[in-house]
């Protein structure tokens, strides 16, 4: 079945498995699914990202290890798409939001490639906002 939103898909992925406790989620590969798990994975809120390809196939899958605190509670408590396929949302460099106050984080999709919001306000640009979390 052909999915119209892979971006949103990736997020519900990685929000059902961080709710049940599963270590590790995959997902069809793309560019755009990678840069955006990179982002994550520097601000924090996933472990490890990894593509790889299945044996027999010519696809290729991303595997992410989800990330938990010391007494296994979630480090990933909110994950939520903000731009989608019928409404996209694009934020000037002077309107990215600081999310809870700095303990969370917006993807945007740049011109300079995919940013967080506060990669996007050092470099002064704006773009369009893929999801927050915290």
């Amino acid at each position: 079945m052909a999915t119209t939103d892979s971006l949103g898909d990736m997020l519900t992925i990685i929000r059902n498995g961080s709710s049940v406790g599963f270590k590790q989620v995959e997902m069809p590969f793309s560019k755009l699914r990678q840069a955006v798990l990179n982002v994550m994975k520097r601000e924090g809120f996933i472990g490890e990202v990894e593509s790889y390809q299945k044996e027999g196939t010519p696809h290729y899958y991303l595997k992410v290890t989800l990330k938990y605190g010391p007494a296994g509670e979630k480090v990933l408590h909110h994950l939520e798409r903000l731009s989608k396929p019928g409404r996209r949302v694009y934020l000037p460099k002077d309107k990215i939001p600081r999310v809870r106050n700095g303990y969370g984080t917006i993807v945007l999709t740049t011109p300079k490639g995919v940013l967080s919001g506060k990669e996007a306000r050092l470099k002064k640009i704006g773009g369009e906002a893929i999801c927050r979390m915290w």
